[in-house]
Order: structure tokens, then sequence, then C-alpha cells
């Protein structure tokens, strides 16, 4: 199965939290209004099954999302800055998935409610670069990451029960995510 999804919006009046200079050594979170802004990409999602048991998935996420007139104030110096151009804060441009399980039926024994499938799974993940704040305050950038997830599954013939035991950025990769 191959899925694609486009998208294109044009915005007005959008709300965009800024952090400013505030007294002394002080920080202010502001909230701005960005006069206006365009937003278009693609996602596109493969779902394979080559054989009996087998399942891959792979995805990917483009987008480009800038503001087309917004004036805000710079976090370092609090001088006025035209962000006409500059993509939006906390959106990648790039992100992909893979994720690769196999389910297989475990041989006959005890009771027939505990027979079942067993399924390993392997995700992984990369999200490109973001600025969770303006290009001017460099300590708010998050680089590039990769995320590898695994996941053991049972699941019992009769549906009405699963056990999963999973492990998640088993790289041990450091990563800021904002809530």
């Amino acid at each position: 199965t191959f899925n694609v999804s486009l998208f294109y919006g044009e915005y007005s009046d959008i709300q965009v939290n800024t952090i400013e200079e505030g007294e002394g050594f002080l920080a202010e979170l502001v909230i701005r209004n960005a006069a206006s802004a365009t937003t278009k990409g693609g996602e596109f999602e493969l779902i394979a099954l080559p054989f009996d048991g087998a399942r891959v998935i792979g995805s990917i996420g483009l987008v480009d999302a800038r503001y087309n007139e917004f004036s805000s104030v710079s976090a370092v110096d609090n001088s006025e800055v035209n962000r006409a151009g500059q993509p939006f804060n906390s959106v990648p441009k790039f992100q992909s998935r893979l994720m690769i399980q196999y389910s297989y039926e475990l041989p006959s024994f005890g009771p027939r409610w505990l027979q079942g499938w067993i399924t390993p799974r392997l995700d992984w993940f990369y999200r490109s670069s973001t600025n969770f704040q303006f290009p001017e305050l460099t300590q708010a950038t998050q680089r590039g990451y990769n995320l590898l997830h695994a996941r053991l599954s049972y699941d019992f013939y009769d549906d009405r029960a699963q056990i999963t035991l999973w492990a998640n950025n088993l790289t041990g990769q450091e990563y800021f995510q904002q809530v």
C-alpha cells in the first residue's frame, strides 16, 4: 500500500511564542502575532507485506513552513527583526520512519487459550534539526537525531489479550522534545 498526503496552507494572524529580553538577566515568554504564513509539504508512506507474517512500513515527511510577514523582537538584544522568510519554530523540514516486524505462531503447548503469536519489531526514526526559538538564539537549536526502538509482543489466539515488552531509544540518543 502506498499513501500520499500533500498539503498547502495560507494562514493569517498566527500566535507565536517568543522569548524576549526582560529586566536584568531575565527572559520573558511573549506571545506575538505573525501577520501571515504559508505551509506546504507532503507525507509519503509505504506499507509492504513481503511474505507471510512480515510487515515493513516506511514513511517520509517533508514540510516547508515559513512566515510571510512577521515583525518580532530579537531574544539576544531586543532589536526589531523582520522574520519574513524564516521557518516556523519547532517544525522539522524532514522526518522519516522505518518499521520492520515479523509475526509467527508459536508451537502448540498447554491449553488453547495460551496459544498465540509472537512478534518482534524494530522502529527507526529520524528527525532533522529544528529551532525551538528563532535562529539568532543558537542555544535553542536541536540537531537532527536518530532513534531506535524495539518491541516484543505475544498475542493470544482469542484476541482478548496481548503482552508486550518494549525499549525506547536503544542507542541512548540525547535530544530535547518540547511539549
